[in-house]
């Protein structure tokens, strides 16, 4: 039986990806969190990676931001010919693993699902919170999402 080798591109923080091609999109999250879009018409996925909830307003505005790089992840969809009621979004990540103290976990989930809330992107999955990492890969063509919990 032949195997099909796909790409696999990993998604630093700070970065997004969307793809119209058969590829593998990974990442791994601590506090961090993941929107993964999908456009269930057009069949292709993406997602970002961000650290902070909102932007400071002093530095560049960069997807380092959950607020710029979920708002920039959703224009970058729009840009491909995505129409928003195509899209289903999954929110991965958020957990507090070293200071509970901040809640920075808790503040990524929140501006993820307001941003998504804004422009009525349905989130059809989340895997949020918690006290661990989670590694997750993203089949492109179809969006299907695996989830692996780190210790």
């Amino acid at each position: 039986m032949l195997e099909l080798i796909l790409k696999e591109h990993f998604v630093h923080p700070g970065m997004l990806r969307v793809s119209r091609f058969k590829e593998i999109i990974w990442t791994v999250l601590g506090s961090c969190v993941a929107v993964v879009l999908h456009d269930k018409e057009n069949k292709y996925s993406g997602m970002n990676h961000f650290m902070l909830p909102y932007w400071n307003q002093k530095d560049a505005p960069t997807e380092m931001y959950g607020d710029i790089a979920t708002e920039r992840l959703i224009k970058k969809f729009e840009a491909m010919g995505s129409k928003i009621e195509n899209l289903e979004a999954r929110i991965v990540g958020g957990s507090e693993q070293i200071n509970k103290t901040f809640e920075i976990g808790k503040k990524n989930v929140a501006v993820a699902e307001k941003i998504l809330s804004t422009y009525k992107i349905k989130v059809v999955g989340r895997q949020t919170g918690g006290a661990s990492g989670r590694k997750l890969k993203l089949l492109t063509h179809s969006g299907k999402l695996f989830i692996k919990n780190l210790n």
